[in-house]
């Protein structure tokens, strides 16, 4: 029976994964601020200096990270197995592009801050480390004024954001920790869960906020795609759709999109199966590792199996006798 709900729980699961593809339109044009609630309304009603990009979550071709012994790396030019700096200043493996086209159009805002580094560039779902907020934020709630993270937890003040529109593709890397330095700033390496709401915190479709935020909500439920990815084997990460984005977070995304039409019953019932195989799961992570916590599973479960085939007890429930 808790095979069975574990089974049905992994469907559910990818709802933490969540979307990342981009796409959209549009010139160029100079942002006074970006509120994220003029991106909820569909079509997108915003009006004057208000202006909402189409896209998802992903960086631009062009955007720098930091490479262990190549120095400075264009976005498009990066490789799973490549060592990027991220915002703990620890190099990290890249062990999946989770979304990988070179072709895609798209809208990205373009952050201008205080910062010696280029402007990020970067669709309006994209999560990132703002002060004052103890999670990343989406992209498209960021304005002028606010501070960012940069190297080494430096501060950096956002001076200009604009809009811009190219073809060149859209990219987005995958490290362990769910972090990763592009153009000096610190940023996610997640997006969104939901187009219509939400920002720091997921909510329900009544409003109510989860107390789990989104970063911390994919990088749990990602869990078993990266022991899978770095554990098991990276052919699990290297299977991409015609959009260019990684198998399994197609299906997260499909399910996301699902799921934030429902009712709040539905919602709710969706959260607490992916909880229940998510949460044992990312615990296995944390104590072993990625790499070696699918081996450690898989052994515990041969143990398991060939203590029951030969009836050899190993004391779990076992009741102590007193005096």
């Amino acid at each position: 029976m808790k095979i069975s709900i574990c089974f049905i729980s992994a469907f559910f699961l990818v709802v933490l994964v969540g979307p990342l593809h981009a796409a959209g339109n549009g010139g160029l044009r100079e942002l006074q601020n970006n509120p994220t609630d003029c991106c909820k309304t569909t079509p997108v009603s915003c009006t004057g200096a208000y202006v909402c990009t189409s896209g998802n979550g992903c960086f631009a071709a062009t955007a720098k990270v930091q490479v262990l012994n190549k120095g400075e790396v264009a976005m498009k030019d990066l490789t799973i197995g490549d060592q990027v700096l991220t915002s703990s200043a620890a190099y990290e493996p890249v062990y999946a592009l989770g979304h990988d086209n070179p072709t895609k159009k798209a809208e990205f805002l373009k952050i201008h801050t205080t910062a010696e580094a280029h402007p990020l560039e970067i669709t309006d779902r994209h999560l990132l480390f703002v002060e004052g907020k103890a999670n990343p934020v989406r992209a498209d709630s960021i304005k002028v004024g606010d501070v960012l993270r940069g190297n080494h937890d430096t501060q950096v003040t956002v001076s200009k954001i604009q809009t811009v529109t190219r073809s060149d593709g859209i990219y987005a890397p995958l490290t362990p920790s769910g972090s990763i330095m592009v153009d000096g700033i610190q940023a996610s390496t997640y997006v969104a869960l939901q187009t219509k709401g939400g920002n720091e915190y997921p909510e329900f479709v009544n409003g109510v906020t989860l107390p789990v935020s989104q970063h911390f909500g994919i990088h749990m439920g990602s869990s078993i795609f990266r022991m899978m990815c770095m554990g098991v084997s990276s052919s699990f990460c290297a299977s991409h759709d015609d959009d260019g984005l990684l198998w399994w977070a197609g299906y997260g995304m499909r399910l996301a999109e699902y799921l934030e039409e429902t009712s709040v019953f539905t919602q709710l019932i969706a959260l607490v199966l992916a909880l229940a195989c998510a949460a044992p799961i990312f615990a296995m992570e944390v104590l072993f590792g990625a790499r070696y916590a699918p081996l450690i599973m898989a052994a515990g479960f041969i143990g398991l199996v060939v203590s029951k085939k030969h009836g050899i007890s190993l004391g779990f429930g076992k009741k102590v006798k007193t005096v």
